[in-house]
């Protein structure tokens, strides 16, 4: 038999683009340090790059950082309501869980 592969468990269950999406999402976002005048010099075409792009800005007072400037939403994340809705099932009593018969007891 083959060795199992990090997503083996999902397979069949998601595709391949949902499990990458998901991957994607915890990684660091893209983040640009500005000093505040510059911020304010070109901060249209800023929060249009940031909406489209997602990531984030720092900004900076004489060096010192002041704010962040984050998008309210994402846009490359996919919601996560619903994401596993009619792909996951419960068995047994998952209130009432027992590991004893996994271990021996010596």
């Amino acid at each position: 038999a083959a060795a199992a592969g990090p997503n083996d468990h999902l397979s069949g269950h998601l595709s391949s683009d949902t499990i990458f999406l998901m991957a994607k999402r915890r990684s660091r976002p893209r983040v640009k340090t500005l000093g505040v005048s510059e911020f304010k010099s070109h901060c249209l075409a800023l929060v249009d790059d940031l909406h489209r792009n997602g990531g984030e800005i720092v900004l900076t007072k004489r060096g010192n950082r002041v704010a962040k400037v984050v998008p309210l939403v994402d846009p490359r994340t996919p919601p996560l309501h619903g994401l596993f809705k009619g792909r996951l099932r419960i068995h047994g009593d998952i209130a009432e869980v027992s590991f004893a018969d996994l271990w021996e007891l010596k």
